[in-house]
Parts: C-alpha cells; structure tokens; sequence
C-alpha cells in the first residue's frame, strides 16, 4: 500500500489523538529498539533508532498543535502536512519548539542540533569524500569505538529524558487524548 504525502486537508480531533498516541508508541519502539542494539554493540543501528524516535516525538508534537487549527486554516494544515514527512522541519521542531529555549546561547545550540544531524547522515550512507577521492563507510567517521560507545550510550540517555518529558502523565490513550486536544482548542 502507498500512503500520500500529499495531503493538505484538516483531519478530525479524533484522528489526530489516535495519530499522537500512534507516534508515541512508535517512537517508544524505536528507542527501546535502540536500546537493545546498544547493549548488543551495534552502535551505528541504535543512534539511529534513537534519532528515529526523536523524529516520532517531534511528529506527537506536531499533532497535537495540529489540533488547535481550525478547518478553515489552509496554510497551516498545508504546514502541518509538509512537516510531518519532512526531517529538516521534524529537526527544526526537536530544535527551536522543545529544546532551545532552554539554552542560553541559540545559536551555539543550533550548531549542536546541526552536528547530531550530520552525525545521523554519517552513521547512516556510504558518502564520497570528493578533497579525498575515496568513498567512506559509516564506520569511517568513528574509528574510536570507545568514543562511539560513550556517545551513543549520551545519545540514548538524552533520547530517554525527552522521551519522559512527552511521558509525564503515562502512555497516552487516544480517549485522554482527545479530551486534552478538546481542551486546548478551547484554550486557545
């Protein structure tokens, strides 16, 4: 089955507290998934289970400010749609929405966030080195396996802090979550 990115209409409140609590599950999935692959030493696999979950988390986010939007809201459903398929935005929300208010220094987090990135590309794709001439494995950028270790093992408690921070109240359920989506759209 292939599912559209295309989509720019309003989805029900509904829908989305099923789509919140759909992300959050994932993403538990995608840490915990992580978490076996670092105790297993497959460090390059579980920072990107971990950077995939992040993306989930950043997808709840999405969602449940998707549901203050009212049906008429064109520009910002057409928003909500690109961002939810797009990582740059997903990295922008994680960024600027959640955690850079935070730190003191803006722009010397975004230097971070950008870092943690490339770092994510690196772990991922074989790339080619064009001032070297030669192609590099994801293995080639972390030659200190130690260092690896530790900055996965950093990356993982630091996905588990955020992950709490969404988890403050429990694993969400759709009928809690409708209820706080009705709450906010009155609140707002």
């Amino acid at each position: 089955m292939k599912i559209s990115s295309k989509c720019s209409k309003p989805i029900s409140t509904e829908e989305l507290s099923k789509g919140y609590c759909k992300s959050f599950y994932n993403a538990v999935r995608l840490i915990e998934d992580g978490g076996i692959l670092l105790r297993n030493d497959r460090f390059l696999s579980a920072l990107n289970c971990f950077r995939l979950g992040l993306e989930e988390l950043a997808k709840a986010h999405l969602v449940i400010n998707a549901s203050t939007f009212n049906e008429s809201d064109e520009e910002k459903w057409e928003w909500f749609w690109k961002a939810f398929s797009d990582h740059k935005e997903k990295g922008r929300i994680l960024e600027y929405e959640l955690h850079w208010k935070s730190d003191s220094d803006k722009n010397k987090f975004h230097d971070i966030v950008n870092s943690l990135i490339e770092q994510r590309l690196e772990s991922i794709y074989v790339q080619f080195d064009e001032r070297n001439e030669k192609f590099l494995s994801p293995e080639d950028f972390f030659r200190d396996s130690e260092g690896l270790r530790r900055f996965v093992q950093n990356e993982f408690n630091y996905v588990k802090n955020v992950l709490r921070f969404f988890n403050l109240a429990g694993m969400p359920d759709p009928n809690t979550m409708l209820k706080v989506m009705d709450s906010l759209k009155k609140n707002i």
